[in-house]
């Protein structure tokens, strides 16, 4: 899922660039809790949940 569909999803569509940052630190805090393998950053993209 793209960056971009996260944040029109959590966020709402007004508010991308504004909503960025926060995006870092959400994924960052599931990554703590959930494990660092099971969110994987495709570069350029967005994330994807790990098979």
């Amino acid at each position: 899922m793209s960056r971009t569909e996260i944040i029109e999803e959590i966020w709402g569509n007004d508010q991308i660039f504004e909503e960025d940052a926060k995006l870092d630190v959400y994924i960052s805090t599931l990554r703590k809790k959930l494990g660092k393998t099971i969110i994987e950053t495709i570069k350029g993209f967005g994330y994807q949940i790990a098979s």
